[in-house]
This record gives structure tokens, sequence and C-alpha cells, in this order.
């Protein structure tokens, strides 16, 4: 039976075999032919601040229930005192801090609302929800959760509780991705770029994502409207738990709208509110400390119901 023997090519041939191999992985993207960016660390915060107009039909209905609940008991408590509108105004019932660096990022997010506390006679105080998450873009992260219950026999919320996410850089190699950039085929135009911009607290412009793509973001009356960051701060790294956003919101704006209309969703005036970003910082460097386990085990672990003038994370 005849043998097949495989023969070295000559050292001409391996070295134009080794140059073609090279230029078709440069040209696939396999190898780039540009230095890599080099990326620096990115912060960023956003926060909506409560409304007395909007939020007022929301806590009245509210403390209706608990002092209802304590008259079934045979208890009386005292008669609701609305926060001054001063104090309202100055209530973060959200706030978002979002971190970059290399290889790592985090995401630390805090929800409250005004509510009644059962354990307090139905005194009006500050229930939160915290939810953080931080660690490798491609390797351990953890996340947390905690959120104050609100239920007059003490449910309804969650103790607090920190637990490992999977490893993700196999996932992300099966996507073809690698652990530093999102990807490496060429980017297309900024569908802001030369669209007016407005003026932010954190000295960056936005372009309102209606003047941006008016014929795909047609504002209704009293809708929503959302002013982005143009451009990419993130060099187009990848993100494992801010998903596949480029863009940054620096103001949000509804318009709050007459006849109870805070009451559409149970956190009470979500709805209705104005937020900004209150912080934009790039190259500022970022404490190793804000990527790691126990940067989540201790946000989580901030007092669930506080007074107000308390509130903010």
């Amino acid at each position: 039976m005849p043998s097949i023997h495989r023969t070295a090519p000559p050292r001409r041939q391996r070295g134009q075999a080794l140059i073609w191999l090279l230029g078709t992985m440069v040209l696939s993207g396999l190898v780039s032919a540009q230095p890599a960016p080099a990326l620096k660390p990115v912060r960023y915060v956003y926060e909506v601040k409560g409304d007395l107009a909007a939020m007022t039909p929301w806590i009245e209905l509210m403390h209706g229930l608990c002092k209802f609940q304590f008259k079934v008991q045979g208890k009386e408590v005292p008669p609701l005192e609305l926060p001054s509108a001063s104090t309202l105004a100055n209530l973060v019932i959200e706030q978002q801090e979002r971190l970059f660096d290399k290889g790592v990022e985090a995401h630390f997010e805090m929800r409250a609302t005004v509510l009644p506390d059962y354990q307090q006679n139905c005194k009006l105080r500050v229930a939160r929800t915290f939810r953080a998450v931080a660690g490798q873009v491609c390797g351990m992260a953890w996340e947390g959760r905690a959120e104050a219950a609100t239920q007059a026999d003490g449910s309804g919320g969650q103790a607090p509780e920190l637990e490992p996410l999977e490893d993700e850089a196999e996932s992300f190699r099966a996507m073809g991705k690698t652990c530093g950039l999102m990807s490496r085929e060429k980017r297309g135009p900024d569908a802001f770029e030369g669209v007016r911009q407005t003026a932010t607290a954190v000295g960056l412009g936005c372009v309102w994502l209606d003047e941006a793509l008016p014929g795909e973001s047609a504002v209704r009356p009293g809708a929503t409207r959302f002013c982005m960051l143009p451009g990419d701060p993130l060099q187009g790294r990848l993100r494992r738990f801010f998903g596949g956003q480029d863009h940054f919101k620096l103001k949000v704006d509804m318009p709050i709208e007459p006849e109870g209309q805070a009451l559409r969703t149970t956190a009470g005036a979500l709805n209705f509110y104005r937020g900004e970003a209150v912080a934009f910082e790039v190259g500022k460097p970022i404490p190793s400390y804000r990527f790691t386990r126990q940067a989540v085990k201790d946000f989580i672990h901030q007092p669930l119901w506080v007074d107000f003038g308390a509130a903010r994370p």
C-alpha cells in the first residue's frame, strides 16, 4: 500500500506562508494593526430627586392604609404631616453609580420612596432598596441585594444577600469577543454627531434623543425625554453589567402631570422626576476596593429605613 510522506516546505516557502498568514489575520481583525487604546478609568453618577406635587398622592394613600391597619386594632396614629417641598426636593429617590477600569467594573444602585413605617406608628420615613455588582469583566464577580420590609407584618423586603456570579470569560470567548474591547470591527458613525448639545451640571454637553433621532424617538406630550452623552467614553471596552449601551444619560426630564398620576408605579412617583448626572470623571484613579466583594457587601448593608436627611447612600 503506498504511503504518503509530508515534507517540510523550503525555508523561503515557509517565510512566504507566514507573511501571508499574518496579513490575513490583520485584515480579518484577529491581529490589530493599531495599538490598543489606553483605557482610562470612568466614574458616572446619576441621581433623581423627589417632588412634593408628584409624591403627595402616593404618600397620602400609603399613610391611609397604615392608619386603617392600626384602626382595625383599636389604635390611633398621629395625623399625617407631609414633608416640606424643599425636603423632598433634596431627597435622592434614585442613585446610580457606575465604575469602569481596566478589566473590572462595578455598579451601585439605590432606590428610595417615602412610606409610613409600621414599626414606628405610621411615621413617614424613607424606605430604601440597594443593589450592587462588582468584579472582573471576564472573571469572578459578586452581586448583592437588600430591600426594606414595608408591610405591616414586617414582610415584603429582602435581607442583605450576597452571591457570586459565574465567570463570563468562556461565554465572551464563545461570542468571539475579547476581555478587553467590545469588538474589533469598524464602528459606525455616531448618530449624535452634529446635533445641538445642551449644557449639563457635569460640564459636558448632551443630546436630546428626540432631536437626534426625530423619526424614531417622537416625543408625545408628557413623555419622558432623555439627553445622552455623545461618543463612547468607555472606548469600546467590553461591558459585563452595563450591557451594550454606548451612551450615558446626563439629563432626564418627565413633566409632572396632575390628577394623581404618580400612582402609576408601586415605587411611588418614579414616573415623575427630573434626573441628571452629578459626576462624570474620566482618567481619575478609582480605588481597587470599589471593585471587590467587600465593596458590594458594605453597600447593601446600609440601613434600609432612614429618617429624612439621611437618605443619601
